[in-house]
């Protein structure tokens, strides 16, 4: 397969060097045929790469409303709107509602661990006794 290089020019004069799309002679930066596609990635720029755009990404749904009122707290803070003081008790009560959260799922992960186990425990238990009742043998105690 041969690579088909831009019959682009860059802003600099140069010839581009990128390779050409399939079916076309120019390249995805060059190309008319994805004006549009190249538009909607710049008009989105780094939205979705920012700090808290990839938090929210993985933030729990029950805590969004929290992050949204700390940056709204930081904004408030900064324009003189609320006295530090204030933004630092609201910090720490988003903290404690945090930890708060966690616990919860610390809790409900060794519960499924637990149950798993227990589960485990009674099928090991089970194919022992299938083990004794055929073998004639008596489990030790």
């Amino acid at each position: 397969m041969s690579t088909t290089i831009c019959a682009a020019t860059c802003r600099d004069g140069t010839p581009c060097h990128g390779r050409a799309r399939p079916g076309d002679d120019m390249c995805f930066v060059h190309s008319e045929t994805t004006r549009e596609r190249r538009a909607a990635g710049q008009a989105a720029g780094g939205r979705g790469r920012s700090m808290i755009a990839r938090t929210a990404r993985y933030l729990p749904p029950a805590l969004t409303p929290l992050l949204g009122s700390l940056v709204e707290a930081m904004e408030q803070v900064h324009t003189g709107a609320i006295t530090p003081a204030q933004g630092t008790a609201m910090a720490s009560l988003a903290s404690a509602c945090v930890r708060v959260y966690e616990m919860a799922v610390v809790e409900q992960r060794l519960e499924s661990l637990v149950r798993g186990r227990v589960i485990d425990a009674r099928a090991v238990e089970r194919s022992m006794d299938d083990d004794t009742e055929t073998s004639g043998d008596t489990p030790l105690d």
